[in-house]
């Protein structure tokens, strides 16, 4: 069975190649009137059929009706700036277009009015032009609120990237075509008429023959219409502020943000209606359509609370392979109290939605730790201007940076003088574990080279020390707004910082693990092998020590 959602997609789209080949015809104008008139009648006559009739005006009423049911199950009219212009163009279009229907179809199937566009271009451009100026506003109008929701469509999709400048330019292209072929079409009627006044009088003698009955009975069909929307979108209003009234009175639930405080609100809302109620910021890419997966939440509450998920909400949680207790926050609607982590930063972007598995949200993986630090640069940079002091630093990252991300690590933070490295976010661990030795290997070469660049500003040469140690370390996103990254934390960062700092202690450029030593595949018997104690661990962890790593490690 079709959803909702897709229902609204399908006749959105149905009515968006109208609309797309309405314009592209008044585009023919620029060929001569004739041939504009021609081509308008045979696409009339496609969507003049009976199949055209029922799949063009069936897509017009499902979708009219679909925009009432979705401005009533709002529970916040708080919406992005875009999403609301895309609310009011399209409740504002029916009213506008209503008079486009009633001229160009409803006239020609009770009285058989003409209106091919000869006829409607010799009334613009002879005394009308006033109702030409609001026809091209209302396909204008029609033409932004369909793009607007092209672009909510697509943007969600892998391919919108590379499709992004051509749709753009499209959508730019098609309204400027038509509206230059409508200029170019009635210049000629209009100099036809100056050049031939029975041309003109014979164009027009069948739309003057409507009479005043006729006349009537049309606008009334206007003004009905116009009541019965107008009675439609009040009755739509007073029952959303009904059902407001109805929660208020009703159950409330309470909801703990994990990070942030407790609030609480009446049963019926979502987590993500809560949020925004209440003015959390929270991440909605699609603006809580179910599509996105950016408002994903980690849940912890009782049995009970939550309602199964549909169909669609597994769909998208599968796509993104959402862990247990993770659900999209504008699908659930909590019956008690619970507590709630969101999963992503309230900035997500359209980049968080084609990334497959989201290792951000937290995972554990096999990774090589790499710390590394200068040695006495404090002390050196005493005598050195700021400026000098920054150009070396950026110098040195530089140099180290490279070295690390030419052997597939990635750098992780800088420290001051310091840098922390992460090897095997992809690929496995004894890969990791070997680019992180030839990491440490180039980065010597590089301090070297380094030196004698800068041999003529230092009275010493630079030294540093190097900590690698790998295992088992949780990934993700940690911090808060802006001072959000992505690092890890555990027991193996804390040891491969601990190897660092006993560079000093054991006077060697480098310490290194034997758990990353075996990962790589390495031995090193010619270094120094030592159990040394590290801070925080009860027991000792074995290490190789060694002046440089250079002719060691192959």
């Amino acid at each position: 069975m079709i959803s909702i959602r897709r229902l609204r997609l399908v006749t959105g789209l149905v009515l968006f190649v109208y609309v797309t080949g309405h314009l592209l015809i008044l585009g023919l104008g620029l060929a001569g009137i004739d041939f504009l008139k021609t081509a308008g009648n045979r696409y009339g006559a496609l969507w003049g059929s009976p199949v055209g009739l029922i799949l063009l005006y069936g897509s017009m009423a499902t979708h009219l009706a679909l925009a009432f049911y979705a401005l009533y199950q709002r529970k916040s009219l708080k919406m992005r700036p875009f999403e609301a212009l895309q609310m009011v163009l399209g409740f504002a279009i029916p009213p506008m277009l209503v008079l486009h229907v009633i001229s160009m179809r409803i006239a020609y199937e009770l009285f058989g009015i003409p209106n091919d566009y000869r006829i409607l271009q010799a009334q613009f451009w002879n005394g009308a032009t006033a109702n030409a100026a609001f026809q091209l506003t209302v396909l204008l109008i029609v033409w932004v609120h369909g793009c607007i929701g092209i672009y909510y469509w697509l943007r969600l999709k892998p391919i919108f990237a590379a499709w992004r400048s051509p749709l753009a330019a499209a959508c730019t292209a098609v309204p400027l075509i038509a509206l230059t072929g409508f200029i170019a079409s009635g210049r000629e009627v209009h100099l036809r008429s100056l050049a031939d006044p029975d041309w003109l009088a014979a164009t027009l003698r069948r739309t003057a023959e409507v009479t005043d009955a006729q006349k009537a009975t049309l606008s009334l069909i206007h003004d009905r219409f116009l009541i019965a929307f107008s009675a439609a979108l009040i009755a739509t209003l007073c029952l959303r502020l009904l059902r407001k009234m109805w929660l208020a009175r009703g159950r409330r639930f309470r909801m703990q943000y994990a990070t942030g405080p407790t609030v609480s609100a009446p049963v019926g809302l979502s987590i993500l209606e809560v949020s925004r109620s209440r003015g959390i910021p929270h991440a909605s890419v699609c603006g809580g359509r179910g599509r996105c997966s950016t408002c994903r939440v980690l849940i912890d509450g009782e049995p009970g609370v939550l309602e199964p998920p549909s169909d669609d909400e597994i769909g998208v949680l599968q796509r993104v392979k959402a862990p247990p207790r993770v659900r999209l926050a504008c699908q659930v609607r909590p019956k008690g109290d619970l507590t709630v982590t969101l999963l992503l930063p309230p900035q997500a972007s359209l980049a968080d939605l084609h990334s497959g598995h989201d290792a951000r949200q937290g995972e554990e993986r096999v990774l090589a730790v790499m710390f590394a630090d200068l040695r006495g640069f404090t002390t050196l940079s005493e005598s050195k201007l700021p400026y000098d002091v920054v150009f070396l630093l950026n110098r040195f990252a530089r140099e180290m940076a490279e070295a690390v991300e030419q052997n597939g690590g990635h750098v992780d933070k800088f420290l001051g003088d310091g840098i922390m490295a992460l090897f095997g976010l992809s690929g496995s661990a004894d890969e990791a574990a070997r680019g992180a030795l030839k990491a440490a290997q180039e980065m010597e070469r590089r301090l070297v080279r380094l030196n004698k660049s800068i041999a003529t500003e230092l009275p010493t040469p630079l030294r540093m020390g190097i900590g690698l140690h790998a295992g088992p370390v949780i990934v993700g996103e940690i911090g808060y707004g802006r001072a959000t990254s992505f690092t890890a934390i555990g027991d193996v960062v804390n040891t491969a910082s601990r190897l660092e700092a006993a560079t000093k202690e054991l006077d060697a450029t480098v310490v290194v693990s034997e758990a990353l030593l075996n990962l790589a595949g390495e031995t090193l018997d010619d270094a120094e092998s030592r159990e040394i104690a590290v801070r925080g661990r009860t027991q000792q962890i074995k290490v190789r020590a060694l002046g440089t790593l250079s002719v060691q490690a192959g």
